[in-house]
């Protein structure tokens, strides 16, 4: 109940303040495990994509937040749970991938940390492994604003693919190799979600 009334009342804030405008969420899947893919510009990105589903969703967050004594536990009624930067935590990946595996839906922001106008560079190699580990339908976001009071903030969501060891939705093996048994390895997993990352960015601006 708190998660829900939490998320209307944020995402009537963000019309309000941001403007908020969410293009193509009509094709997030409505049920099954679904990874959302987003840039990440802000400490409020989190809070923005959670606020545009129409389904419960958990995300990551860093361990940090959750020595506060106020937000810890605020954010974990939140579904969230938190992950240590710079180390490979193998207990958050198992987390993540027991969410994704019971049907939910997780948030991840793969870029590791904000970028500046939200550029996707690189994104962390952990997204690939949690990818093919799933097996679910990952779908790319790509949130565009200033945060500016009353500026203007959108978010759009790509078109939902999978992949797996052996096999990527859609046409992304096509365009790697001819040899349908190839293992897909990690970084190549990675590397695959973030040109679809890249691609939603190139749409344009929304603005």
């Amino acid at each position: 109940m708190l998660y829900y009334l939490t998320q209307i009342a944020v995402r009537l804030f963000l019309h309000i303040v941001f403007r908020l405008r969410i293009y193509q969420i009509n094709g997030v899947p409505a049920k099954g495990g679904v990874l959302i893919c987003s840039n990440h510009i802000s400490n409020w990105d989190p809070v923005i994509v959670a606020a545009c589903l129409k389904r419960p969703v958990s995300f990551m967050a860093k361990e940090e937040l959750f020595r506060s004594k106020l937000l810890g536990p605020l954010i974990r009624k939140l579904h969230a749970f938190p992950i240590r930067r710079g180390a490979a935590d193998h207990a958050a990946i198992k987390m993540a991938v027991d969410i994704l595996k019971k049907g939910n839906v997780l948030v991840m922001f793969p870029e590791g940390t904000r970028k500046n106008k939200g550029s996707l560079v690189t994104i962390e190699r952990g997204v690939g492994l949690l990818a093919l580990r799933s097996s679910v339908m990952i779908v790319p976001a790509n949130i565009q604003s200033n945060y500016r009071l009353f500026g203007k903030l959108s978010v759009t969501f790509g078109e939902p693919f999978q992949l797996s060891e052996t096999i990527v939705g859609g046409d992304a093996l096509k365009s790697q190799s001819q040899d349908q048994s190839k293992r897909m390895s990690v970084d190549e997993a990675a590397e695959y979600i973030a040109m679809r990352m890249r691609e939603l960015a190139k749409e344009g601006t929304r603005f």
